[in-house]
């Protein structure tokens, strides 16, 4: 069995240690070498480097043992070696910012019995090193160890007591947990049973869409498919438009007596049609279940130049079979343009309003509807009355309404 001798700081070892001290540097160690050369332990601390060196590994690992002392570990073996050599000397090497790399540390084998053989190809053959040594300051020791050292038979050991700590096959484990009561992401501490309720949580919450295709488009009719949102924000401003174009039809539609004339919804909810009469009040007519609404012809009044009619007749009878079942109050004219001549002047103001109040009347035996009384106008206060009206308009039926 091999023995070594304590290893002894070499001169510039302790200069090194000087410095440490004076804290004008640290130390970094940097690998151990062995050598078939035999040392007196008397000449040691005179040494600067090793001769006969036969083999180099670098620090595997390094480990403050106190504030003053440090282990260090290595390990050597023969898979490289041609030729078989006593190892009667190990050098320990660390790095003096002012000198480079020196000796730091020097031991012998006292035994003789340290040989260690030439590799055969069979049989593989080394030695696990620990060497512990002073350095004045441990924390200004460099921990740091390269990643080319080789696994001591410490590492290994330190290993085995991990796995054996760890001893259990995942693949045949049974894990415990309790679904969240909220969705949270998993955190890098977590157990397997908390990261698995957090999982659960997650997959509980998942609904038919989560698994289902995307549709980019408002044709798709695979079952199953979901819409994309960009389709909502398009669908939206479909129907904003369509709601500017619905109110500015109902805002343009006069009726006969030059009130707004527009559809709505009762407030019991079923559809009907507004009208405004002259004192600015509503009048709401419900429409009755299926009711339907025809424009069923123009009519002309006449030109300006000529007389205008007082009034029109358009006769249904021949389009709409069901003519005799309808009543005046199926009949509303609408006033499209309405011209003006006469000998009168506008005192003051701007262009005046012109307001009709044509009657209605309706034969259901022939199905004739006919407006009167279209030269009944007024105008705005600040004019006279005109002479002559020429009207264009209308007419719709409502076939349904409820009055």
């Amino acid at each position: 069995m091999a023995e070594f001798s304590k290893l002894i700081i070499t001169g510039a070892g302790q200069a090194l240690i000087a410095k440490v001290i004076a804290g004008t540097g640290n130390i970094r160690f940097t690998k151990v070498s062995t050598s078939d050369t035999a040392y007196e332990e008397n000449k040691l601390e005179e040494l600067t480097e090793l001769s006969g060196i036969k083999q180099t590994s670098l620090i595997s690992d390094i480990v403050r043992t106190n504030e003053v002392a440090v282990k260090i570990e290595t390990a050597f073996h023969n898979t490289e070696l041609t030729e078989g050599y006593y190892m009667r000397t190990m050098g320990l090497y660390a790095v003096d910012p002012d000198e480079g790399e020196i000796l730091y540390a020097v031991t012998v084998e006292t035994s003789g019995n340290c040989y260690i053989p030439p590799y055969n190809g069979v049989t593989v053959s080394g030695a696990y090193v620990q060497l512990i040594t002073t350095v004045g300051n441990a924390e200004q020791v460099s921990l740091e160890v390269d990643a080319a050292a080789v696994a001591t038979i410490g590492d290994l050991r330190e290993l085995e007591e991990k796995v054996e700590n760890l001893k259990m096959d995942l693949g045949d484990a049974y894990v415990q947990f309790v679904e969240y009561e909220t969705r949270e992401n998993i955190q890098a501490q977590d157990t397997l049973g908390t990261m698995f309720g957090k999982i659960k949580k997650w997959f509980t919450d998942l609904k038919a869409g989560a698994f289902s295709g995307v549709a980019n488009n408002c044709t798709t009719t695979e079952e199953g498919s979901v819409l994309d949102a960009r389709q909502g924000k398009m669908l939206l401003e479909e129907i904003e438009e369509l709601k500017k174009v619905d109110e500015e039809i109902n805002s343009n539609i006069t009726a006969a007596d030059g009130s707004q004339f527009r559809y709505t919804v009762t407030d019991d909810g079923k559809p009907g049609c507004i009208i405004t009469g002259e004192d600015g009040a509503d009048t709401v007519f419900p429409f009755s279940d299926g009711a339907k609404v025809y424009n069923i012809g123009s009519f002309n009044t006449g030109s300006l130049a000529s007389s205008p009619k007082d009034s029109v007749s358009i006769n249904i009878s021949g389009k709409y079979p069901d003519y005799k079942k309808y009543t005046k109050d199926n009949f509303y004219p609408i006033i499209t343009n309405a011209e003006s001549h006469g000998g009168s002047t506008r005192t003051s103001g701007n262009a005046p309003q012109i307001h009709v109040y044509p009657s209605i009347s309706y034969n259901p035996s022939t199905g004739v509807v006919t407006i009167n009384d279209l030269s009944n106008s007024s105008y705005d206060s600040n004019s006279q009355a005109y002479c002559r009206l020429g009207i264009n308009g209308y007419i719709i039926l409502i076939d349904g309404l409820s009055k």
